[in-house]
Parts: structure tokens; C-alpha cells; sequence
């Protein structure tokens, strides 16, 4: 009977190891959804900061008009603009916005991400951000290395540029994979 399976699937979901693998999961999406958010936003508003542009009454003007005019949404606006400058890709842009959706998701009902056998928490799509991440890593060690001279001359391989915050993401993801054998 379909009464008599629930009691057993809150059981085994309410074992301090499923719901330490959840927890897990949760904070994945959590962590990771912050870490891209600052990626997204921190960097590319330094980079307008850095240009000579003052933080004072004037607001980064720069900022203002060539990015966050894009969208009513700073992190929209900020996709928008690293879609248009090339290192993301508007599939790219969609994974941080489902990113941003799985993380409310989890945030509003995290109490039933911990035991809900019905409320699975997307792990996949912290190993999607990782992706992301490093992407955007790559774009800004590039353009950094393009305007310092410490680097005319020398060749940089794209491929072995890696960030703190990419590399935190990958572990997130990797800590957030399938635990399918402690939940079950």
C-alpha cells in the first residue's frame, strides 16, 4: 500500500546521514549561488571602479550606463553585459538564473530540502556553475593580463587559468554529487 511506504521513506530520510547528504547538497547550492553572484557582479563592477570612475554622490556612471541600464536587475545586467563582451554564452546566462531560482527554491524551504524524500535539491547544477565560473575567471585573468605589461610577449594558456572562486564552485559541486546511497 502506498500508505505504508511513506513512514518508511521518512525513516530512512530523517537518518543523520541522509539528511547530513542533503544539508550538503542545500548548502552547495547555496554557497555556490553566492560565489557566482559575486563573480558575476563584483568583478565587472571593479572593473568599471578601476577605470577612474569615483563612488561618490555620481554613482559609477560608467557602470551605470553601460551595464546596469541593461536590466532592471543588477545581476541580470551584468549577465547581459558578459554575454554581449563574449566569455558567456546566453545558455551560460540561463544556467546562473536557474541557478538563482534552485537556490530560492532551497532557501525558502529548506527544512523540506533537509527531509523531504519529495523535495530533491538540483546537485547537477552546482557543477554547471563551476563551468560558468571558470569561464568568467578565464575573461577577466585574460583581460588583466592584456593590459598589464608584465605579460606582452608571453603566451598564456586560456585552459590553465583557474580562480579561487571557480575552484570553491567545482569542490561545491563535487561535494553536492549524487549521494544516492545514503539517502536510499
Amino acid at each position: 500500500m502506498v500508505d505504508d511506504l511513506w513512514p518508511r521513506r521518512m525513516q530512512r530520510q530523517l537518518r543523520p546521514e541522509a539528511v547530513r547528504a542533503n544539508l550538503v547538497r542545500a548548502g552547495a547550492v547555496l554557497a555556490a549561488h553566492q560565489v557566482l553572484r559575486g563573480q558575476i557582479v563584483g568583478r565587472l563592477r571593479g572593473f568599471f571602479s578601476f577605470s577612474g570612475e569615483s563612488e561618490g554622490s555620481e554613482g559609477l556612471g560608467l557602470y551605470q550606463s553601460e551595464v546596469l541600464s541593461r536590466a532592471r536587475s543588477e545581476v541580470s545586467a551584468c549577465l547581459d553585459w558578459l554575454v554581449e563582451s563574449g566569455p558567456l554564452s546566453s545558455e551560460d546566462a540561463a544556467m546562473a538564473n536557474r541557478l538563482r531560482e534552485e537556490r530560492n527554491r532551497v532557501a525558502h524551504e529548506l527544512p523540506k530540502a533537509l527531509i523531504d524524500p519529495a523535495f530533491p535539491v538540483n546537485e547537477t547544477i552546482v557543477q554547471d556553475a563551476a563551468r560558468v565560473s571558470q569561464a568568467i575567471a578565464r575573461f577577466w585573468a585574460l583581460t588583466w593580463a592584456t593590459a598589464n605589461p608584465a605579460f606582452d610577449n608571453r603566451e598564456i594558456d586560456p585552459t590553465a587559468v583557474e580562480s579561487g572562486a571557480s575552484l570553491l564552485i567545482a569542490y561545491l559541486g563535487q561535494l553536492a554529487g549524487p549521494q544516492d546511497d545514503v539517502i536510499r
